[in-house]
């Protein structure tokens, strides 16, 4: 295909929801990042159902289009993957597209799909995290190894025309590559970013007492989907064991999801309903995080954890499992605390010995902000991608230089 100078590289991302998770920022970030003069850009998602909020106003806000296909949708439906099929074909087919980027399993199956049959000149997948492990408790895929199995085999079939897979780690590359999904180094690890400016300055627009906390109280943070992968349950078992040692700590939960009545029910057997609040979606992140003094990710399964770097840009000491991309995010001992998955014990044990030792907290914080400006910022993410979106222009013959 030949290009006339001037003209904008068209890109389409696919997702199958435009939620507030960890997926969809990092497809926000490029859309604000990637300039408007050189690329023309394109999102296609799902619906979001009324249980779950939307990024579309931050997209409307980026001047970017947005698409919705309602057929697609996360869980597995053959009438409706065949619907969402073809319309995504035809957006593609129509919209002369010369990348689609494709994020998470569903879309990513059915979006690079469509991509293929379109003639789309570059193809390229994000998964956000490795789908095939047990561990995962991800519904209708961890608990079914015939249903992994059959996943595992369409995904070595998309890989095929794939031109790149770009994994959140090193850890989740490696994982790809002993799988063999990629047998021809097309997987490549790019860390996500974040926008440390707005993660660095302690704000004073909300206080303790705002729920009912006292000045005094220490804070313990998790932001997350509230969903079984997501571990919060042993945050709350956790709590429990907490609470028996010191009742002046209160613990935020942020985030919603379908396990959410679950999880506040099990707080209130637990008897811990007064020291837990659960917020639900917030866009004050930000400011929950300054009157935070230990922030924790309790997930089972994580491709990277955007929420433990903003935690750590706040200068805030982490307690995070060792699941997926983590380790390469936080060393342990040095800016935060890694334990085991699944182990609401250890989680209390480094909850009580953050309550304890001020100085270690305040060390971990400092050392944590240092670690993810020099390695997780949003523009390094953004100027990976693109470098690599004009890479596999030029090996296609497809640069468009204006």
């Amino acid at each position: 295909m030949n290009y006339m100078q001037n003209q904008k590289i068209k890109i389409a991302y696919v997702i199958t929801k435009l939620i507030c998770g960890g997926a969809q920022k990092i497809i926000l970030s490029l859309v604000r990042g990637l300039d408007k003069d050189k690329y023309q850009l394109t999102v296609i998602s799902g619906q979001v159902p009324d249980s779950e909020k939307d990024c579309f106003a931050q997209l409307a806000e980026a001047n970017v289009k947005l698409v919705i296909v309602p057929q697609l949708i996360r869980n597995i439906s053959p009438l409706n993957d065949s619907l969402a099929l073809c319309n995504i074909f035809r957006l593609i087919k129509n919209g002369g597209f010369d990348i689609v980027h494709t994020h998470t399993s569903k879309a990513g199956a059915l979006g690079r799909l469509a991509a293929f049959f379109a003639g789309t000149p570059v193809i390229i997948h994000s998964p956000h995290g490795n789908i095939f492990e047990p561990q995962g408790k991800i519904p209708g895929v961890s608990d079914k190894p015939l249903a992994r199995s059959v996943f595992l085999f369409i995904e070595k079939l998309l890989a095929k025309f794939t031109d790149k897979i770009i994994t959140l780690s090193e850890d989740e590359k490696s994982k790809y590559e002993e799988l063999k999904i990629d047998k021809g180094n097309k997987s490549l690890a790019i860390y996500e970013g974040i926008d440390c400016e707005g993660f660095t300055s302690r704000g004073t627009h909300i206080h303790k007492q705002d729920f009912g906390f006292k000045d005094s109280d220490f804070i313990v943070s998790s932001i997350g989907r509230l969903d079984s992968e997501k571990g919060h349950i042993y945050l709350i078992e956790a709590a429990a064991s907490v609470l028996k040692e010191n009742s002046r700590v209160k613990f935020l939960i942020i985030g919603e999801g379908i396990c959410r009545p679950d999880l506040e029910e099990h707080a209130a057997r637990l008897g811990i309903s007064d020291s837990i609040r659960f917020l639900g979606l917030r866009k004050d992140i930000p400011d929950l995080l300054s009157i935070t003094d230990v922030f924790v990710l309790p997930s089972l399964y994580e491709g990277l954890g955007i929420a433990v770097l903003e935690a750590m840009a706040m200068s805030l000491p982490v307690i995070a499992t060792k699941v997926g991309g983590v380790p390469e995010v936080i060393i342990n001992g040095e800016t935060g605390i890694l334990v085991p998955p699944g182990n609401s014990r250890a989680i209390a044990e480094g909850i009580i010995s953050i309550l304890n030792n001020k100085e270690k907290a305040r060390t971990m914080g400092h050392n944590a902000c240092l670690y993810v400006k020099s390695h997780f910022a949003i523009n390094l993410m953004v100027e990976k991608i693109e470098k690599l979106y004009n890479d596999l222009l030029k090996a296609k013959f497809l640069t468009k230089e204006g």
